[in-house]
């Protein structure tokens, strides 16, 4: 039977290599998350000229993965990505009910990516699940600015201000969570009297050492000293002194002499 024990290291490194470029982008700085996100705009706007088929192929799996970020309350780059997919195939859906599609859509397809770089500044982030920030603030922003362009195609900017105005309101309203919640974490910590110290020990206690072996109270002897100290008096001049009192073994006589003459 073929073991599969070989493969196992590939899988392990593969998985380390993911682990390492998740760790690089969340504590990357704010310039170079925006950076990777306007990256991925480009890389969105490439795969617009490829055949349609992987391009929709492309956007279901981001679809997918989005619903399961938000349940499984992931922080990476790529889960808020997920999230900010739906709030742009809502934004071309509108878009295409009115043909024809032009450059002045751009505005608000920048906005599902500015959420993202919002959601993950250290602020919001620290703490807060950036792709539930990227849902709640795309769910109240993209319908009212989509309905503004649909129903005042004429004037875009009606639909601008209105998106990046709520996006603006939702950011504010989580940034003040996020600081609510760690005032209160702050005060927890500070009304506990002994604050919890790593492995789940209270910082200000130490755990007693134990006492050697031979070592008694302060003013008394040890168990085993008393015995000691016996023996040892047993031994010495004073044994005899001890001892009295008690019966020992009779020692016997002298022999008397034999006589031999008969």
């Amino acid at each position: 039977m073929r073991s599969d024990d070989g493969h196992l290291p590939d899988r392990l490194t593969a998985r380390q290599r993911v682990d390492r470029i998740r760790a690089a982008v969340r504590t990357a700085p704010l310039p170079v998350k925006i950076v990777l996100v306007l990256a991925v705009l480009a890389a969105a706007v490439v795969a617009s000229a490829l055949p349609a088929r992987v391009g929709d192929f492309v956007l279901l799996l981001a679809l997918g993965y989005g619903p399961v970020a938000v349940w499984r309350k992931q922080r990476s780059v790529f889960a808020s990505l997920g999230v900010a997919a739906w709030g742009l195939a809502a934004i071309l859906f509108v878009a295409a009910l009115t043909p024809p599609v032009t450059i002045a859509i751009v505005p608000l397809l920048l906005l599902p990516f500015a959420v993202v770089a919002a959601a993950h500044s250290p602020p919001l982030a620290r703490n807060l699940v950036p792709c539930r920030t990227v849902a709640w603030t795309l769910l109240w922003a993209v319908p009212v600015a989509m309905v503004a362009w649909r129903f005042t195609s004429g004037q875009p900017v009606l639909s601008y201000v209105l998106g990046w105005l709520l996006a603006a309101v939702v950011l504010g309203w989580r940034f003040a969570r996020s600081l609510q919640g760690g005032q209160v974490y702050t005060q927890q910590q500070a009304r506990s009297p002994f604050p919890t110290a790593p492995y789940g020990r209270p910082a200000g206690r130490t755990t007693p050492a134990a006492p050697p072996a031979g070592a008694g109270r302060a003013g008394h002897p040890a168990a085993g000293g008393h015995g000691a100290g016996s023996a040892g008096c047993g031994r010495g001049p004073g044994a005899a002194r001890g001892g009295r009192g008690r019966a020992g073994p009779p020692r016997p006589g002298p022999r008397p002499a034999r006589d031999h003459r008969r």
